[in-house]
């Protein structure tokens, strides 16, 4: 009888063991879904010195939606920018746009930037 008793508690725990093994087993084998990457949008960093506003472009943004993140513009009425920052365009000036200083032949609307260029707004006469 106690032979008994102890091959029956013997079964019980190599059966439990076996139980416990296999979900081991399963679960180290399982594919565990990947975490999802966190993107965080940044705001530009621009400079404004002497009425001169630089920031770096971004990859697939225009220079409009980037000078409107860095600063506070206003419009004309044919869309040009009329002031930056509070400090407008008057008489013959205008607010010029340049990448990596050079004049743009493109409207800043338009303009898709890329993260190497130097986007530059400053007051200039025609």
């Amino acid at each position: 009888m106690k032979k008994q008793v102890l091959i029956y508690i013997a079964i019980v725990v190599i059966a439990i063991g076996a139980i416990g093994g296999g979900f081991y087993l399963y679960q180290s084998n399982t594919k565990k879904p990947e975490p999802t990457p966190v993107v965080v949008e940044s705001t530009p960093s621009a400079t404004w010195e002497n009425n001169i506003l630089t920031y770096n472009g971004k990859d697939g943004v225009t220079a409009e939606d980037l000078i409107k993140q860095v600063a506070t513009i206003t419009k004309d009425q044919y869309g040009m920018v009329a002031s930056i920052n509070g400090v407008a365009a008057t008489g013959n000036q205008y607010w010029q746009f340049n990448i990596n200083g050079a004049s743009s032949n493109e409207g800043a609307g338009t303009y898709i930037t890329k993260s190497t260029e130097t986007i530059t707004w400053q007051l200039s006469s025609f």
